[in-house]
């Protein structure tokens, strides 16, 4: 019951609300009746300026509105941006015909020129004038030109306009904001000769399309100044062009250019961003300035050219795609920031010659179709290349690098040439190692402040000449040469070659190796060696991975020593640390050249430099092993030699067919008294064991003189001592 009297109250208020508003209604719609009922009072209209009849006059007729044929004063020539937008949006006719052009020059707008979202079916021409407040043609569509040459704006918005022929900003004054985004160009657009004044804040150039070529030359902008995506159907020409920036940088990100790009002699002051444009043919930007520069990630289909440039910090050209040549000649890249070439792709040369580079540069992962060129380079930051594809040469002749330069892992299908080369990195200078050189590594007349590494490099020819010069550290550890190893006119403190093998020739002329030298495991081809100089002591290999020489050829190999004495290759082996394999490839070597008694020397002196190795104090021990092994040696050469022991064994026999005379010896029995005495039978009766000559046991020596006595035994023992060595030898025991 309650809530049927609830309703009843709100459905009485809401109906009493209703019939108020119709009354009050109804009671307006008498009073405004009465009042059109009422004469209307005359508007007064000011009459047009006589300048703006002028105006209209000039453009109806079809002629240009040159405001200084009006007046030379120019407070005479003032145009309200109201009349000039009447002009332009309801334009006199030319006899029955619309204009075909609408030209003001020299005139001094006032107020703001709005003009968006109109179809001007004309060309517009606004010359040599000045704008005071903001000109907006946003939106608007120009069936002809637009062109504003000459004229003074604060604030010029054009975004997303459309001329159907060019558009043109020649010569034109920006005070603060010039801003033409996804404007659409039919023909050209030109802004050149355009001067952002002080205080200038943008120039936004967008997101424009331009059918045409663009040209901004000579002009001067201050603020950020935007391309982003833009597109440029044929050339874009940006030369002798000034960027001043108080904080941000120009942005040609993602601009496409169907055709060519020029940015001659153009000064950019703050960074410069050339990031994912797409450019068809050439990006020529010779003798330009710039503060750094980013071209990471830029599709340029033909030459990418910044000779004589100058970067005053980085330049960034990471995931670059270019599809002719990198020229850099002559450049200067001033900072210490890094330059990056890393992951570049490139068809042609990356050339760097006679450039200047204070930090960095780093061409890590990058492929380069053709030739990677530094000559007469300065490089005073590390150049890192490792990783690099290069399907040409690698020319660093007559440069200077004050840091380490790696190649490391990389591939080179042509040359790797260093000629009269300063490097100067003190503790690596040239890293090579795990190189790929199809061709030859020619280092020839360069200095080398620290190592010059070469660690399991694969090259088919490598030439090391430096003309007397000194290296520290010459590491050849795991290389393979295809072909031919030539080292000429040099000295090193320290040579590494574990490992090292040489398909063809290894050519050593005039070489110094001055404190040590690693062989360890080498696998040499033809050696061919003259005037080297080695240490006093070769650091070879243990028994794991000893040097291997098995096939090398020595031609003419010699060492001169301080004293002027000759040695061979054998000595230096009896230098070394002791290889047992080193010394059965040289062996067997000289077996195959059939010189038998050079390889039964070589085999001497392995066993030799083995007991000094095994007991190397064994003259000062008395054990048997060491003395026998010398004993065998000297008697047989290790067997092959077995006349060394019948030597000492004919003079211990002939000494003692001297000694034993007849008046030395006694008959056994008194029945041989006048029996004949053979010396030299009874002599080698008693030098020979176990062979009995049956002349001992006729005749005895006699007690005095005591020594001859006493030297009977001693010529027994040594035949005891000889003898064994010489049968042992001749039948097969010692070899």
């Amino acid at each position: 019951m309650r809530h049927r009297e609830a309703w009843h109250r709100i459905i009485s208020l809401t109906a009493g609300i209703l019939i108020v508003l119709l009354l009050a209604s109804t009671i307006t719609d008498r009073v405004s009746a009465q009042e059109d009922d009422r004469p209307l009072a005359p508007v007064e209209v000011a009459p047009p300026a006589p300048v703006d009849e002028w105006v209209r006059d000039k453009v109806s007729r079809g002629e240009p509105a040159d405001l200084q044929e009006y007046s030379p004063n120019e407070g005479d020539r003032v145009l309200s941006a109201e009349f000039l937008r009447s002009l332009l949006v309801h334009p006199p006719k030319q006899g029955d015909q619309p204009p075909s052009r609408i030209t003001v020059r020299r005139a001094n707008v006032r107020g703001p020129l709005i003009v968006q979202e109109f179809d001007l079916p004309f060309s517009v021409m606004l010359h040599d004038s000045r704008f005071d407040d903001t000109v907006d043609f946003d939106g608007s569509v120009f069936q002809g030109d637009l062109s504003l040459r000459g004229s003074t704006f604060e604030d010029l918005r054009l975004p997303r306009v459309v001329t159907e022929g060019s558009l043109v900003l020649d010569g034109a004054r920006i005070g603060l904001w010039a801003d033409l985004s996804q404007a659409r160009v039919g023909r050209e657009l030109s802004v050149q000769d355009v001067r952002f004044l002080e205080g200038a804040y943008e120039g936004n150039f967008s997101r424009m399309h331009v059918e045409g070529r663009a040209f901004f030359n000579r002009s001067h902008f201050r603020g950020t100044v935007r391309f982003y995506a833009s597109t440029i159907q044929e050339d874009l020409e940006v030369g002798d062009a000034t960027f001043f920036f108080s904080h941000d940088s120009a942005d040609f990100d993602r601009i496409r250019v169907n055709r060519s790009v020029r940015l001659r002699r153009t000064t950019f002051e703050r960074q410069a961003s050339f990031r994912s444009m797409t450019i068809a043919n050439n990006f020529d930007a010779e003798g330009s300035a710039y503060y750094g520069a980013d071209f990471s990630n830029a599709l340029i289909s033909n030459d990418l050219s910044l000779p004589f440039t100058t970067f005053s910090d980085s330049i960034d050209m990471r995931f670059a795609n270019i599809g002719g040549n990198v020229d850099l000649t002559g450049a200067a890249l001033g900072g210490n920031m890094q330059a990056d070439f890393s992951k570049m792709k490139l068809i042609g040369d990356l050339n760097l010659e006679r450039s200047r580079v204070r930090g960095p540069l780093t061409c890590r992962n990058s492929v380069i179709g053709r030739d990677i060129k530094l000559e007469a380079g300065q490089f005073v930051g590390g150049l890192d290349c490792s990783s690099v594809r290069v399907g040409g040469m690698v020319v660093l002749d007559r440069a200077t690098l004050e840091h380490e330069v790696s190649f490391v892992d990389s591939t080179v299908d042509g040359v790797f040439q260093a000629r009269s080369v300063a490097f100067n990195g003190a503790v690596t200078s040239l890293d090579l190692s795990r190189i790929a050189v199809k061709r030859a590594i020619d280092i020839d007349g360069s200095t080398f402040a620290g190592r010059l590494g070469l660690t399991d490099a694969d090259v088919m020819d490598l030439k090391v000449r430096t003309g007397g010069a000194s290296l520290k550290h010459l590491d050849l550890s795991g290389v393979v040469v295809g072909r031919d190893l030539i080292l000429d006119g040099w000295s090193v403190d320290r040579l590494d070659a574990p490992s090292l093998q040489i398909v063809g020739r290894a050519v050593l002329t005039d070489v110094g190796v001055n404190r040590q030298a690693n062989l360890q495991g080498a696998r040499l081809g033809r050696v061919e060696v003259k005037n080297v100089r080695w240490p006093s002591h070769l650091i070879g290999g243990d028994e794991g991975s000893p040097p291997n020489f098995l096939g090398a050829y020595f031609e003419s190999y010699s060492s001169r020593e301080d004293d002027g004495t000759s040695a061979d290759f054998t000595e230096i082996l009896a230098r070394a640390d002791f290889s047992r394999s080193a010394y059965a490839s040289w062996e067997s070597y000289l077996r195959q050249l059939g010189d038998a008694s050079k390889a039964d020397t070589v085999m001497i002196a392995m066993r030799t430099h083995a007991r000094n190795k095994l007991y190397p104090e064994w003259r000062d021990w008395m054990g048997p092993l060491p003395w026998i092994d010398f004993a065998t040696q000297w008697l047989t050469g290790y067997g092959r030699r077995p006349w060394n022991a019948f030597i000492p064994a004919l003079i211990v026999v002939a000494v003692g067919a001297v000694i034993f005379g007849r008046g030395s010896v006694d008959p056994l029995q008194a029945a041989d008294k006048d029996r004949r005495f053979d010396r030299l039978l009874f002599s080698l009766d008693k030098f020979m064991p176990v062979i009995n000559l049956k002349v001992a046991d006729v005749w005895r020596v006699k007690d005095c003189p005591t020594w001859i006595w006493w030297y009977q035994y001693v010529h027994t023992l040594l035949g005891w001592t000889i003898v064994p060595f010489i049968v042992a030898t001749l039948t097969g025991i010692i070899k």
